[in-house]
């Protein structure tokens, strides 16, 4: 799971969500499963300099809106691909069904062109742009 930092766009400020991640090169992908309503979301096409942790490892990226049909496709499949692992915890998977939350479903339902469903790529900024 990757910790997302983005910039609230009413307050200014640092707000932190988990989300699942894939990663092509340089560039990671992350998508809005709850679509463009997700407050995460929203903060970042008001402000798109975000910071991402992965383990021990963060940068900070440019969040950029994927429009490009094929690139999206592509995105989303890595991301399906590498769901399973990642998510919440497996024994907690049940709990979360009983409350209406069914992770593995909703993974399973995620089609390649996914409509309504931002993808969003995380571009790394030159180390120099991180103050």
């Amino acid at each position: 799971m990757l910790l997302l930092t983005t910039t609230g766009r009413r307050t200014g400020r640092p707000r932190t969500c988990g989300l699942n991640y894939a990663q092509d090169g340089d560039i990671t992908y992350v998508i809005s499963g709850w679509g463009p309503r997700a407050d995460w979301y929203r903060n970042l096409v008001a402000e798109p300099r975000v910071r991402v942790q992965l383990g021990e490892r963060t940068w900070v990226a440019r969040a950029v809106t994927v429009e490009d049909a094929e690139r999206r496709r592509q995105a989303i499949r890595r991301i399906r691909g590498l769901g399973p692992s990642q998510g919440p915890p497996k024994i907690l998977r049940p709990v979360f069904r009983a409350f209406g939350l069914d992770y593995d479903a909703e993974l399973r339902a995620l089609d390649d062109d996914a409509p309504g469903t931002p993808v969003v790529a995380l571009e790394p900024l030159p180390a120099d742009a991180s103050s």
